[in-house]
């Protein structure tokens, strides 16, 4: 590689270089999106379902045992046991 005072024309060189690059780079990268879209599409319906099952199981177990307790006011001491170990 050449300093650039001795060569006028790197700079420009090496930008065309790198848009090449990107290029090919961008090329492959659609290339392989189509080999892996048909591997995800079964996993994109299975991870739907978990999700709304997490969602619905979420609001069930919500609506039984009751809200989380506010995280932002600090917590009351605990009581001591008179519990012998």
């Amino acid at each position: 590689m050449m300093p650039y005072h001795e060569n006028k024309d790197f700079v420009p060189y090496k930008q065309s270089a790198m848009l090449r690059a990107a290029a090919n780079h961008r090329l492959a990268q659609e290339a392989q999106a189509g080999r892996r879209l048909v591997a995800f599409r079964f996993y994109y319906r299975a991870l739907a379902g978990f999700g709304h099952w997490l969602v619905v199981s979420g609001y069930r177990l919500q609506k039984r045992y009751g809200a989380l307790h506010d995280l932002s006011k600090p917590m009351p001491k605990p009581i001591p046991s008179n519990r012998r170990v």
